[in-house]
C-alpha cells in the first residue's frame, strides 16, 4: 500500500487539475489514495462507488459527481480492473477537478460569452464552464434544445435572448462524447 500511495502522489502531483486517484481492491474492500487507504466503510468520497460495483462488467468511462455529494465538481475516470472476464478485482478512479480544467481549458471564459460543453453518448454534460449544468441532460436545457444534431455546415447559429451564438458540435476522435 505504501507503494501505490507514493506512486498515486507523484501522479495526482503532476497536473494541477487532478484531484485524486484512487485504487479500489474489491476482494479486501479497501482503497488507497495519496492522503493513504482504509476500508471502504470510513471512506467519506464514495459518489463513483455504485457505478464502479454496479457496472463492473462495463469498459471504462467517465462520469460527473460532486465530491462527497457536496463539492468540488470531478470528472471521474473509472477503470474497472478484472482479472479474467468474469473476475472482477476492483478500479482505478482519476478525479479531475472541473474548475481547475476550466481554467486550463477556457481561460478566458470570464471576459465573453465563450462556453465549452462535453457531453456523453448519453447526453449527460459531463463537463461545462457554466457549473449549474454539470450533471444535467443537454436535451433538457432550453438554449441547447435548438441544436441540430445532423449539423452539417459544422456550425449553426441559435438566437436567445436577442442574441445571436454560434453552436459548433464535434465529435471527439478518442471518446464517446461531443465537444459543444
Amino acid at each position: 500500500a505504501l507503494a501505490a500511495k507514493k506512486k498515486i502522489k507523484m501522479y495526482s502531483g503532476i497536473f494541477n487539475y487532478i484531484d485524486s486517484i484512487y485504487i479500489y481492491s474489491n476482494k479486501s474492500k479497501y482503497i488507497v489514495t495519496s492522503e493513504g487507504g482504509g476500508s471502504i466503510e470510513d471512506f467519506a468520497d464514495l459518489t463513483w462507488y455504485p457505478n464502479l460495483t454496479e457496472r463492473e462488467y462495463e469498459p471504462a468511462r467517465m462520469i460527473s459527481r460532486l465530491k462527497e455529494d457536496n463539492y468540488p465538481y470531478l470528472i471521474s475516470y473509472i477503470q474497472p480492473v478484472r482479472l479474467t472476464q468474469m473476475q472482477f478485482l476492483g478500479g482505478i478512479i482519476v478525479n479531475i477537478d472541473v474548475e481547475k480544467l476550466d481554467e486550463l481549458v477556457n481561460p478566458n471564459a470570464s471576459d465573453n460569452h465563450e462556453r465549452l460543453l462535453i457531453v456523453d453518448n448519453r447526453d449527460n454534460i459531463i463537463f461545462s464552464s457554466d457549473y449549474d449544468q454539470i450533471m444535467k441532460k443537454v436535451t433538457k436545457l432550453d438554449f441547447y434544445k435548438g441544436i441540430d444534431d445532423a449539423m452539417e455546415t459544422g456550425y449553426q447559429i441559435i438566437h436567445d435572448a436577442g442574441q445571436d451564438f454560434v453552436v459548433t458540435k464535434v465529435p471527439s476522435e478518442n471518446f464517446k462524447w461531443d465537444y459543444i
